[in-house]
């Protein structure tokens, strides 16, 4: 197994040891395993915070599935990120790549100051700073921290955004009625928490006449939706 001489017993050495090194990377970049390590960077900025971000974080076979989205992109845009805990796990499961996250209010970029990256690929901006730069591979919008009012204003700026075959990623999608649309827009809760539906995502880019191809996950938070959309100038 390790050879005869001394050459062949180093080589062999030399390649078990990356094989594992590959495996164990490998481990320590998936969710489950850098949860815990995104959750303690919040602990020391109030009970409160670090609650909210454990609860956007529990679902991690939603990372999971979107690893097979963002594994071969460039440029990657996170919009609802409320935080920075989204964007900071993909950027630990993804440190190569270069990662904007949209924070949308003053609070939420004093509390990004703080946090601590493996490298300089992740970025937490402002959105009109976002605006300003070049176009995404990938755009993962996260509407569950979007209000609703909001929501169509994020797409239309994901649009904008992306490349010509690029890809937008939606997370937190449901298959609600117009009903129980109407019902949630009418209660307060809809001006906190975006329960955009399927139905109103794919009008919205129906009317926008792009052409796309819509692949569905199901995941324990609700669906994992892409778009990749073809045909943008």
């Amino acid at each position: 197994m390790w050879g005869e001489s001394y050459s062949d017993k180093a080589k062999s050495a030399t390649a078990l040891f990356r094989t594992e090194m590959e495996h164990l990377m490998a481990y320590y970049r998936k969710p489950e395993a850098v949860k815990d390590k995104i959750v303690k960077a919040y602990i020391y900025k109030g009970f409160g915070l670090e609650m909210k971000v454990r609860r956007a974080l529990r679902h991690t076979d939603v990372y999971n599935r979107a690893i097979q989205y963002l594994s071969h992109s460039e440029r990657v845009l996170i919009m609802g990120s409320e935080y920075g805990e989204n964007a900071l796990l993909l950027h630990h499961m993804f440190p190569d790549i270069s990662i904007h996250s949209v924070q949308n209010n003053d609070e939420s970029l004093l509390v990004t100051k703080g946090l601590l990256t493996l490298n300089g690929n992740l970025k937490y901006i402002e959105e009109h700073k976002a605006m300003e730069l070049e176009k995404y591979d990938t755009i993962c919008l996260f509407l569950s921290a979007i209000q609703y009012s909001e929501s169509f204003h994020c797409l239309n700026n994901a649009l904008r955004l992306l490349n010509g075959q690029g890809q937008i990623v939606l997370f937190d999608i449901y298959g609600y009625s117009e009903k129980d649309i109407q019902k949630f827009v009418k209660s307060e809760s809809k001006n906190n928490i975006c329960y955009l539906s399927e139905n109103e995502v794919d009008n919205f880019i129906s009317d926008a006449r792009l052409t796309y191809k819509k692949t569905i996950e199901k995941v324990s938070s609700g669906r994992l939706i892409l778009y990749a959309i073809t045909n943008l100038g």
